[in-house]
């Protein structure tokens, strides 16, 4: 179990921590636990010379508002089997897979993709043009995940969370459509069939 704070950590354990993506939030947040702690100057030989052997990779990554860190990553991860990566608290302490008590921001992973959470209050402090503190979660769209059968999903979902039932598309896809208890909206699909025009 870490100490719960990034300033705390040994070199590896800084790499680890740090996700493929990172919000400008985060990145000044990591920036000001790894400075003092002179962790950063080695961090970033190490990544240097990772960097000489293989072409970094690249990912988009949202960041969802939610009014509650802790249960939205509970939902995530009981009702669609993602796993923690890590949570960051209003002070800036720090937890690698586990979800530390008063989080404000935090990321659940599944497989290579991952998805950050963070509260309106706390995106507002970093980018208040962006956003204002009493914001509401939203979003205009659908967040899909490639690859997660929804008769699998479907028992663990409460019924009015379902906008749209388990059904085979003309494109081949066996697809899903329901709530998260923020109100966002999520596909679940599997390949199922061929595609239009087989």
């Amino acid at each position: 179990a870490d100490d719960g704070r990034l300033s705390q950590l040994c070199p590896s354990q800084a790499l680890q921590a740090q996700p493929a993506i990172i919000g400008t939030a985060m990145l000044r947040l990591l920036l000001a636990a790894l400075l003092p702690a002179g962790i950063l100057s080695v961090a970033l030989v190490r990544r240097s010379s990772a960097r000489s052997t293989e072409k970094a990779s690249r990912s988009i990554i949202a960041n969802l508002i939610v009014r509650d860190v802790a249960e939205s990553m509970k939902w995530w991860t009981s009702t669609l089997g993602c796993t923690i990566g890590f949570t960051v608290d209003a002070e800036k302490g720090f937890s690698m897979g586990e979800i530390r008590p008063g989080s404000v921001f935090g990321t659940v992973k599944l497989d290579d993709a991952e998805l950050m959470m963070q509260t309106a209050k706390s995106l507002s402090a970093d980018v208040p043009a962006v956003i204002s503190p009493d914001d509401q979660p939203g979003l205009h769209g659908t967040l899909y995940l490639r690859g997660l059968d929804p008769d699998t999903i479907r028992p663990r979902l409460e019924p009015h969370l379902i906008v749209k039932e388990p059904t085979l598309e003309w494109y081949g896809m066996y697809e899903m459509y329901f709530r998260d208890p923020n109100g966002y909206v999520i596909c679940v699909g599997v390949p199922k069939g061929g595609p239009p025009g087989q």
